[in-house]
C-alpha cells in the first residue's frame, strides 16, 4: 500500500517503528477499520535486525579532526616563532570548533533553545496584537450597533406619534365633519 511504500525505511532494520491504529466504531466505516487493523496487525510481526551502526575510521571525520589537532599540539610545543605558534593555536582552535562534543552540543541546544523561545515571543505578541485589534474593532461595532438601534427606534417612535397625530387629526376633523352632517340633516328635516 502507499502507506507501507511510505514508512518502508522506518520500518525494520535499526529503526524502531510505533503504530496508534484509529479506528471507530461506526458500521459505515467497518471497511476502513478492517484495513488499518490487517495493517497493525502486519506491523507487528515486522522483527527488526539489530546492528551496530559503525563508521569507517578513515571516513570519520571525527577521527581525522582529533588526528589533525593531536600533531598540531605537538607542533605548537616545539615551535619556537610566536607568528607561527599563533596560526597553529588558530588552526587547532578551528578544528575543535567542528569536532562536536557534549560542550559544543549543548551550547548548539541552548542557541536553539533562545531562538525558539525569541520566535515564541514573537508569535505571542502577534497573536496578542491580533486579539486586541479583533476586541477593539468588536467593541466599534457595539458601539455603532447601539447607535443604530437607538437611532432606528427614535425614527420609529417619531413615526408612531406622527401616525397618531395623524390619526388624531383625521378623527377629529371626521368628528367634525359628521356633526357638520347631522347638522345640515337636522336643519333639512325642519
Amino acid at each position: 500500500s502507499g502507506l507501507t511504500k511510505l514508512l518502508k525505511d522506518c520500518l525494520g532494520g535499526n529503526a524502531r517503528a510505533l503504530m496508534v491504529a484509529q479506528i471507530i466504531p461506526e458500521v459505515e466505516h467497518a471497511d476502513e477499520v478492517s484495513k488499518t487493523l490487517d495493517f497493525a496487525a502486519k506491523l507487528a510481526t515486522v522483527e527488526n535486525q539489530v546492528r551496530i551502526n559503525r563508521v569507517d575510521e578513515s571516513h570519520s571525520l571525527f577521527k581525522s579532526h582529533s588526528v589533525r589537532a593531536a600533531e598540531l599540539l605537538k607542533r605548537v610545543q616545539k615551535e619556537q616563532n610566536p607568528t607561527e605558534k599563533a596560526r597553529i593555536r588558530a588552526e587547532v582552535q578551528t578544528l575543535n570548533s567542528r569536532i562536536l562534543t557534549k560542550d559544543t552540543v549543548t551550547e548548539m541546544l541552548v542557541e536553539v533553545a533562545e531562538r525558539h523561545a525569541e520566535k515564541m515571543a514573537e508569535v505571542h505578541s502577534i497573536v496578542h496584537d491580533g486579539i486586541a485589534s479583533f476586541r477593539q474593532t468588536f467593541e466599534g461595532l457595539q458601539e455603532q450597533d447601539e447607535t443604530i438601534r437607538s437611532h432606528v427606534t427614535g425614527t420609529v417612535e417619531k413615526l408612531i406619534t406622527d401616525q397618531r397625530l395623524r390619526d388624531g387629526v383625521m378623527a377629529t376633523a371626521l368628528e367634525d365633519r359628521i356633526q357638520q352632517l347631522k347638522q345640515a340633516m337636522d336643519s333639512s328635516t325642519s
